[in-house]
């Protein structure tokens, strides 16, 4: 991509100016990146399981999570995914298998993921595994491509069933009752006893997914599971 700039002019997909050939991004420019806006630096109080925006000012917990016993402490999500240039970088990454895409994503999330996990500070990072044959038709998990361009350790901790649906294709009730099963420890469940661990996801919405892999992980042993997920739904 480098050799290319310096013959032909490549333009942000954001907001189309010339991306200049010495930056560090290949697809989206440094003011585009500037501009998008932590979940955290949005104005209003998060929801303390979710950290999705809260609608009620006398409270500490949406309605959605209100209404369910979630089995992991906290959700921790870095960006909205509504945000274009997110939904969009996320999108030529997992559908169009656009690696420049992932650079880029990888570049903009790193200083957040270290922060959150300097934080938490958790014995095993582990990501939400792919079904063999999703992973077969992607070709890669996009979580676990994030964390190794950012240089993130983490082991393979949960093992997915094939599944007939995707998740983008059902509502929240249907997610929930379709995840049930899902998942199971790959390997000895020796290695989460006691441990804390942190699940990490590319995208909450419904927060089915990381109930699931935490009750999993809880079920076998794990002395405390949080979410670590790049963008909220």
């Amino acid at each position: 991509m480098q050799i290319i700039r310096l013959f032909f002019s490549v333009r942000c997909f954001n907001c189309g100016i010339e991306i200049s050939p010495d930056g560090k991004t290949e697809l989206i420019c440094p003011k585009c990146v500037s501009g998008l806006k932590t979940l955290e630096q949005t104005d209003g109080v998060k929801c303390r399981v979710c950290r999705n925006l809260l609608y009620e000012s006398d409270t500490d917990i949406c309605r959605r999570c209100s209404k369910r016993e979630f089995p992991f402490d906290t959700n921790y999500s870095i960006f909205y995914y509504r945000e274009y240039a997110i939904r969009e970088l996320v999108h030529k990454m997992k559908f169009e298998s656009n690696k420049l895409a992932a650079r880029d994503l990888a570049l903009i999330l790193q200083p957040h993921i270290k922060k959150i996990i300097d934080k938490i500070n958790p014995d095993i990072i582990t990501p939400v595994p792919l079904s063999k044959g999703g992973l077969r038709k992607r070709g890669f998990n996009q979580v676990e491509l994030i964390l190794n361009k950012i240089g993130v350790k983490f082991d393979r901790i949960l093992f997915r069933k094939e599944h007939a649906h995707k998740q983008s294709e059902l509502n929240a009730s249907q997610r929930m009752l379709l995840i049930k099963g899902q998942f199971s420890i790959k390997g000895e469940a020796s290695i989460i006893r006691g441990k804390s661990v942190l699940v990490v996801d590319d995208v909450f919405t419904t927060g089915a997914t990381s109930a699931e892999c935490s009750r999993i992980l809880i079920e076998a042993g794990a002395d405390c599971v949080n979410i670590l997920s790049f963008f909220r739904d």
